[in-house]
Parts: structure tokens; C-alpha cells; sequence
């Protein structure tokens, strides 16, 4: 009798520690998930910020920049919208400079 609530409580201990093995291991990933989504919110406001700089000041160049954005975060075009005017020649509204180019942005 002894030897039988032995076997059941050997049992329920390790059914436990099976339970807590597997909860450790579910909390490890949601913190890598939740580390991974930190950088990939970082990178789209590094982004964020670049555009908004690039289209308060198109002359500019912010290639120097580039470097203090976080890891994962990279340049990006200006969009095709309507509102975007060149002061140049309005039919080339939508069409890269060549200081834009020299700075990846195609």
C-alpha cells in the first residue's frame, strides 16, 4: 500500500515538473518574441523618422545617419502619393534625385 502511493506521488511529481518544464520553456519564447518585435517597433520608427526627414529637407543628406538607426532598420523611399511636388518640373513629382540614389533609396 505504502509502495502504491509511492508509484502515484512519483508520478504526480513528475507530471509537475513536466508542466514546469513546459511553461519555462513557453515563457522563454514569448520573451523572444516580445524582444523581437521591440526591434522591429525601433526600425519602423527609425524609418518613420528618416522619411519625415527626407521630406521636411529633400536637399539634405542624411546618409551619416544611417549608422545611429537600430539594427534591422534600413532607408526607405519616399512614397508615390500626390502631394509629393518637385520644385524642379511638377511631371517629375514622383522620380528620384541622384543624391537620393547615391543614398539607396531605390
Amino acid at each position: 500500500m505504502i509502495h502504491e502511493k509511492f508509484k502515484l506521488l512519483k508520478g504526480t511529481y513528475k507530471e509537475m515538473q513536466s508542466q514546469h518544464n513546459f511553461i519555462k520553456m513557453a515563457k522563454e519564447d514569448v520573451n523572444h518574441q516580445n524582444l523581437e518585435l521591440k526591434r522591429l517597433l525601433e526600425a519602423v520608427e527609425g524609418q518613420v523618422v528618416m522619411v519625415d526627414l527626407f521630406e521636411k529637407h529633400p536637399s539634405k543628406d542624411f546618409s551619416c545617419m544611417k549608422d545611429s538607426l537600430p539594427r534591422g532598420a534600413d532607408f526607405v523611399a519616399l512614397s508615390d502619393d500626390d502631394n509629393e511636388v518637385s520644385d524642379d518640373d511638377p511631371g517629375d513629382a514622383h522620380k528620384l534625385t541622384s543624391d537620393q540614389e547615391d543614398m539607396g533609396l531605390i
